[in-house]
């Protein structure tokens, strides 16, 4: 072969080989955040930036309500004037918080210093120069495991009852909204104590016969700032996330406190009275005199919490269910493109409407979103309020 025909040969075969290599099907590139220059971050573990991504109906004066009682469900005593220190708008959705002006005592302070460590060090709160403020919630309220540390639940079920002396008559319960069979619910021998306990006896078995065997227990008592704090527990007394979903649908602390409304629930649907406990006429009155002495306590608190405005509780179980279930205004927002370019970046992703909320109409699924992001992301537990053995433990 001649030098010429050489040349052409090694020619053609280079454009044969580009032309093959051009025709190739690329492998799609993940959704990917607009990256402006990653922000400085500070060191200081006591505060840190939160980003609010707006849905329909929501406000800067809706989100400070929803984190006020998100703080008080965790303990903090919220002293006058304490969120107008706590929480600086920086902008029209960014948030400057310091966790050291919302009076959480020394424990609770020592987790959330960890806690907003971790946050601080993750990718994605660095090129965003924030975290979004729906995720911090979900982290440090909706997981059981950063839940149970915030507010110094106790390990062991001993460590709870402490000196604790309940009332040797109970509430039995066949009806409950809550329970698949049958509870039984133990009351403070004295209802004005400021240490009163409250148990509940998840049990196997009619009440009404002698073979009934406790299986779980779920307890709760009344934190200095007036809120309830909750706890689960196995037979054997161990702390766990959440109740046995095949006995009960209580879930987690969370749910206990989205059912409960900060108060000593009275028998919703009972109607029976069963031989040997309460009647559902005492029980009422007995769940009445004991947040008499709840509310007492509560009057004498200095606090940015008015706990007769529920619709500010409302406002914090939406902070958390528009993060987790996002509308297509907040997917917007979050990805800083149009409405018309998010409905064609997610149009393959499936929607639905809020079983609680169906005002808010289509909304996508955080899972879902999640898997799509191109940064590494603080991990989340998969349900807001029902329980799930393995949730994301940012303090091991």
């Amino acid at each position: 072969m001649s030098p010429n025909s050489i040349v052409k040969f090694c020619f053609s075969f280079c454009i044969v080989i580009i032309v093959i290599l051009s025709c190739k099907k690329k492998d799609p590139e993940p959704l990917e955040f607009p990256t402006p220059p990653t922000h400085e971050v500070q060191i200081e573990s006591e505060w840190l930036y939160l980003n609010w991504y707006p849905s329909t109906d929501e406000t800067q004066s809706t989100i400070e309500s929803g984190l006020k009682w998100c703080f008080s469900y965790l303990g903090a005593t919220l002293p006058t004037g304490s969120m107008k220190k706590a929480l600086i708008w920086q902008n029209d959705q960014k948030i400057r918080l310091n966790i050291l002006e919302l009076g959480f005592n020394e424990q609770a302070e020592l987790t959330l210093r960890r806690i907003v460590s971790t946050i601080k060090n993750n990718e994605d709160y660095q090129i965003k120069g924030g975290i979004d403020l729906g995720r911090l919630v979900v982290t440090i309220f909706n997981n059981s495991n950063h839940y149970y540390e915030i507010v110094n639940m106790p390990k062991t079920l001993d460590e709870f009852d402490g000196q604790q002396i309940y009332s040797t008559k109970k509430a039995g319960i066949e009806e409950s909204l809550v329970s698949f069979a049958n509870r039984v619910l133990l009351f403070p021998e004295n209802l004005s104590s400021e240490t009163k306990k409250f148990k509940s006896l998840e049990v196997e078995g009619s009440i009404r016969s002698e073979n009934v065997k406790i299986k779980e227990f779920e307890v709760f008592d009344f934190m200095p700032n007036g809120q309830p704090r909750f706890g689960i527990y196995d037979l054997e007394g161990k702390i766990i996330n959440g109740a046995d979903t095949k006995l009960t649908s209580a879930g987690k602390p969370a749910k206990c406190h989205w059912c409960h409304e900060s108060t000593v629930s009275r028998p919703f649907v009972s109607t029976t009275n069963v031989p040997g406990y309460y009647t559902i006429a005492q029980f009422d009155s007995l769940t009445e005199e004991a947040m008499k002495y709840v509310n007492e306590s509560r009057s004498k608190l200095n606090s940015d919490l008015d706990f007769g405005n529920t619709s500010e509780h409302t406002q914090f179980d939406k902070i958390y269910i528009r993060f987790l279930e996002p509308s297509l205004k907040r997917l917007a927002s979050e990805y800083a493109i149009s409405e018309e370019e998010a409905f064609n970046r997610f149009k393959s992703l499936p929607t639905h409407r809020s079983a609680e909320f169906p005002d808010m109409g289509e909304l996508y699924s955080r899972k879902q979103i999640d898997l799509l992001s191109a940064v590494e992301l603080i991990p989340i537990s998969k349900n807001a309020r029902d329980t799930e053995l393995n949730e994301p433990n940012l303090l091991k």
